[in-house]
């Protein structure tokens, strides 16, 4: 899958759309513009009865009074006709049926919406995982697309939709792994994934550049790292707020990634001179002090250009998160709006469930965590998940 072509950027309006929704049992119109005023949860999956697709439906349907809370509404959709989602709903969970629901399954049956938000394979005619916030203005906050074989977590969803909140009244911004009640940083400062080379499921855009490593520079190259997965992460600029408590973050949880064999960077439009100058400043006067992952330089914005996250305007890469396979293959992007951090625990979650898929050849439904139960593909094989449910 792609973003190219999305008319779905981070800052601006949220593509509108008009269709037909499964709406506690009946069918009803639904547009984006009517939830004006209230934060809204779009998430797109690939059809009706399949495998991973009910378990995401279903967590977020019976937790949607955490989302009522905040009021924020949330509503799934895929390319299937609004009598699949209704047969669907009507079909017992236990045989991998929805059962009753509380959120609307919206019907993209001429893929108007799914190729708005950047999120259909034309190919096949489906849309893939991708899952956006969007504010009460009906500005898009954040976007995430997983790999096929890997549901999304509603706990982080939560705790997006409730960062982005608290930077709406409060004006500060949420560094990483912010949860409610966390501190928070006095302010900083649009992002497209258009042009973008990097695509789900498709190489992952190699480069070369000058990195800092243990204090020194050093050339890096993503290829040096095949045979392991990878995590690239993006951020604005040095010195500034957000960006070393991510940068932080990550470095001080570097043994858990190595665990799993993956390499993580960080990556940003500031010369190699001025990562080393920032590693040099002591934490407590906002430096990085002593890092346990490269810093790379893209002074040339060759990299986040590449990846579609450079604002051009500025010459600054916004907060992009990518996963890499140990083959270079692309399978996961993340990317949220500049007020708040990105959480290392997802990352983790992510991978962990990236390699069981990659080992077992199961799929992770939502919410799964290492050890949680998985469901095989395949129609008879499938049952025996959806009977314990």
């Amino acid at each position: 899958m792609t973003l190219a072509g999305s008319k779905a950027f981070i800052g601006q309006p949220a593509p509108n759309f008009k269709t037909t929704a499964v709406v506690n049992g009946d069918f009803k119109e639904i547009s984006l513009n009517q939830f004006k005023g209230k934060y809204v949860v779009l998430f797109f999956y690939p059809l009706d009865f399949t495998f991973v697709c009910p378990t995401e439906i279903i967590a977020f349907s019976d937790r949607i009074s955490e989302f009522k809370k905040l009021d924020v509404a949330v509503m799934a959709c895929s390319t299937d006709s609004h009598f699949s989602h209704l047969a669907w709903v009507n079909t017992d969970r236990k045989m991998g049926g929805l059962g009753q629901m509380n959120i609307p399954i919206l019907a993209d049956t001429n893929h108007a919406i799914s190729k708005a938000y950047g999120v259909l394979k034309e190919d096949e005619g489906i849309a893939y995982r991708g899952l956006f916030i969007i504010d009460s203005k009906g500005i898009l906050r954040q976007i995430t697309v997983n790999d096929l074989p890997v549901g999304r977590s509603v706990d982080e969803t939560l705790r997006l939709v409730q960062a982005f909140q608290f930077v709406d009244n409060h004006g500060e911004v949420c560094p990483a792994n912010w949860q409610p009640g966390s501190e928070t940083i006095k302010p900083e400062r649009e992002m497209t994934l258009a042009g973008s080379k990097a695509f789900i499921g498709q190489p992952a855009p190699n480069f070369k550049t000058t990195a800092v490593v243990n204090g020194d520079f050093k050339e890096i190259s993503l290829n040096q790292f095949k045979g392991k997965y990878v995590v690239l992460f993006f951020y604005p600029l040095d010195f500034t707020f957000v960006c070393p408590t991510e940068i932080i973050a990550f470095s001080d949880r570097i043994s858990e990634f190595k665990k799993l064999d993956v390499a993580v960077m960080a990556c940003s439009t500031d010369s190699h001179f001025s990562h080393l100058a920032w590693v040099n400043t002591d934490r407590k006067m906002g430096g990085l002090g002593q890092m346990n992952i490269p810093i790379l330089a893209d002074t040339n914005h060759a990299i986040s250009k590449a990846y579609g996250v450079l604002k051009e305007d500025e010459g600054i890469a916004y907060r992009g998160l990518f996963i890499i396979d140990p083959e270079g293959i692309l399978r996961q992007i993340t990317v949220n709006d500049l007020p708040v951090g990105r959480s290392v625990d997802e990352t983790l979650r992510l991978i962990q469930a990236f390699q069981f898929v990659d080992k077992h050849g199961e799929v992770c439904p939502a919410n799964w965590q290492p050890g949680s139960d998985t469901i095989k593909p395949g129609v008879k094989e499938s049952k025996a998940f959806f009977e314990k449910q």
